[in-house]
């Protein structure tokens, strides 16, 4: 009897409230749905690194003043740079991690890269193991995507943003993963700019021919 009197009570629900009760349902069925391709979605994949190399030394004392860490780079290409979470001496008694130490009380001026922090780790393309303003420097840290050009090629060195005078006392060494994709080369845009004028080729038009003085003789055809 009690089934009986809940089913009669269940059907009037629904006759008047059919619509209400849709919607519900709907809203459940869409929310679980949902739940359900979010589980079932992928993670986003990496980058496709073309080159991968792992477990790059880099001295805090190098035998000049760059480590030559790949052999060759050549742009236009990516290249992500990721160093280990190691620690590498900058003065005696003096420890930072890649991304340098913000407290030093070294002039980062005086370093190789002033923009950088001291005892951060600095990048060069190009250039040589000694050398200074003979390719393009840049800051790395514990980790960064550098963006080469299509003008930008040559070994990739790495190094301690240190004075020159000062690194003879460092000591440590870094490891570093170096992942490099090639890209395609930007063309050039040639399109006109908007509100520009359009100027037309110009078809150079012959000079006329002088006319003949009178008494002259006609030259043949």
């Amino acid at each position: 009897m009690l089934i009986k009197k809940a089913w009669v009570f269940m059907k009037k629900v629904i006759k008047e409230h059919w619509l209400v009760i849709a919607v519900l349902v709907y809203l459940i069925l869409t929310t679980v749905g949902a739940v359900r391709i979010y589980r079932k979605a992928p993670k986003g994949n990496s980058m496709d690194w073309a080159e991968v190399q792992d477990n790059v030394d880099v001295k805090a004392k190098p035998d000049g003043i760059w480590t030559l860490a790949y052999d060759y780079v050549k742009g236009p290409a990516l290249i992500q740079i990721e160093a280990h979470d190691d620690e590498w001496q900058y003065a005696p008694g003096k420890k930072c991690k890649a991304d340098g130490d913000l407290s030093s009380m070294l002039c980062s001026r005086e370093a190789i890269l002033p923009s950088a922090p001291v005892g951060a780790m600095i990048a060069k393309v190009g250039g040589s193991t000694a050398g200074l303003s003979d390719g393009r420097m840049f800051v790395v840290g514990k980790r960064c995507l550098l963006q080469l050009d299509q003008s930008t090629s040559g070994p990739l060195y790495l190094t301690i943003n240190d004075e020159l005078s000062g690194m003879q006392n460092n000591d440590g060494v870094i490891k570093v993963k170096i992942s490099i994709k090639p890209i395609a080369a930007t063309a050039p845009n040639t399109s006109p700019v908007p509100g520009s004028p359009i100027i037309a080729p110009v078809t150079p038009v012959p000079a006329p021919t002088p006319p003949t003085p009178a008494g002259a003789p006609i030259p043949a055809k």
